[in-house]
C-alpha cells in the first residue's frame, strides 16, 4: 500500500520525507513563506483506508481497523480505532472524525444550515502499561478549517484559515 500515488503523481513513500514545518523561512525573491505539501507515511499512520482524487463519498458511518487518507471529498462519520485522519490538499471533509492523530491540509467544512458543526478528536494512544502519546491535531498553511477541534495538542501556522474554529485541549 506504500505506492499509493497521491494527486501530483508522487508515490506517497517517496513524499513521505517532506513533513512540513508551521513556521518556514520566507522565500528571498516573493517575501512569501516556502510552502511544501503536507507529506506522510501511510506504514506509519496505518492508513487502512483511502478516499481516491475525484471521489465523493457520503458514509453514515465509517469504523476502520486503520487510518484514513481523503484525497477527494467525504462526508459523514469516522471512526479509526488505530492510525491516523489525513485529509490532503485539494480534498475536503464534512462529518465528524475520531483517530489517534489527524492532519489537515485540505478542507474542514461544517453544514450551512445544520445546527451541528464538524468535529475532529485526535484522542492519541495509549500502549498497555504505558503513558498516553500522540493526540496531535494538525494543519498545513493552506488549511481551511470551520470545525471543533478536540486533541491533546496542536499545530497551527499562521497562515491557516480557521474560520469559526473552536479549539479544546483534551487529556
Amino acid at each position: 500500500m506504500s505506492d499509493v500515488r497521491t494527486t501530483e503523481g508522487h508515490t506517497a513513500e517517496a513524499r513521505q520525507q517532506e513533513l512540513a514545518p508551521m513556521d518556514r523561512p520566507l522565500d528571498s525573491a516573493s517575501g512569501k513563506p516556502h510552502l511544501r505539501p503536507l507529506s506522510l507515511s501511510i506504514r506509519e499512520h496505518n492508513i487502512c483506508f483511502v478516499v481516491p482524487a475525484g471521489a465523493r463519498i457520503d458514509a453514515t458511518r465509517l469504523d476502520l481497523p486503520g487510518g484514513i487518507l481523503v484525497l477527494g471529498a467525504l462526508r459523514g462519520q469516522v471512526f479509526c480505532s488505530h492510525g491516523s485522519a489525513i485529509i490532503a490538499a485539494g480534498a475536503e471533509f464534512q462529518g465528524e472524525i475520531e483517530a489517534c492523530d489527524i492532519y489537515v491540509e485540505g478542507k474542514v467544512t461544517s453544514p450551512k444550515n445544520a445546527s451541528r458543526v464538524s468535529r475532529l478528536r485526535a484522542r492519541g494512544t495509549t500502549p498497555e502499561g504505558g503513558a498516553k502519546s500522540g493526540g496531535v491535531a494538525a494543519f498545513g498553511v493552506q488549511s481551511i478549517v470551520h470545525a471543533h477541534i478536540q486533541a491533546r495538542a496542536f499545530h497551527v501556522p499562521r497562515q491557516a484559515n480557521f474560520k469559526a474554529a473552536v479549539m479544546e485541549v483534551i487529556e
